[in-house]
């Protein structure tokens, strides 16, 4: 699945330059504008307010933005983020654990620009006697 890069402006005044995983661009830009998007930014505070106020979020060019085969390395999201990205996703305590240093393994032609990360399993002894 291929990356797409472009800029999104909130209030005229505060821009930032996102890279959105999709199958077209379109998918990727009404991605980008949603407030779930916002949350998943390694920047968290890239839009907030003092208030919390929510404010309105827009391409400012629709038809400026470049498409990306695999992100280079330092667009690429940070081992320790990763880590933290499967934590939340698959994490669950006394089932599959997730330690802070896990071996994060990355291929060099992965399509899904993403990584595996090592984690523990538990099974039960009754479990594996099932097998």
């Amino acid at each position: 699945m291929p990356s797409f890069k472009f800029t999104i402006t909130r209030d005229t005044s505060e821009s930032a330059q996102v890279v959105v995983t999709a199958d077209t661009i379109e998918q990727a830009q009404e991605t980008a504008l949603t407030r779930e998007f916002e949350s998943t930014c390694e920047r968290l505070c890239l839009f907030a307010t003092d208030d919390g106020a929510v404010s309105d979020t827009y391409l400012p060019d629709e038809t400026d933005y470049e498409e990306i085969d695999e992100l280079p390395a330092h667009e690429r999201p940070s081992d320790h983020l990763v880590v933290e990205a499967a934590r939340y996703i698959h994490g669950e305590d006394g089932s599959v654990e997730i330690d802070d240093n896990a071996p994060v393994s990355r291929a060099r032609s992965n399509p899904e620009n993403g990584a595996y990360v090592q984690a523990w399993v538990w099974v039960s002894d009754e479990a594996a006697k099932e097998v």
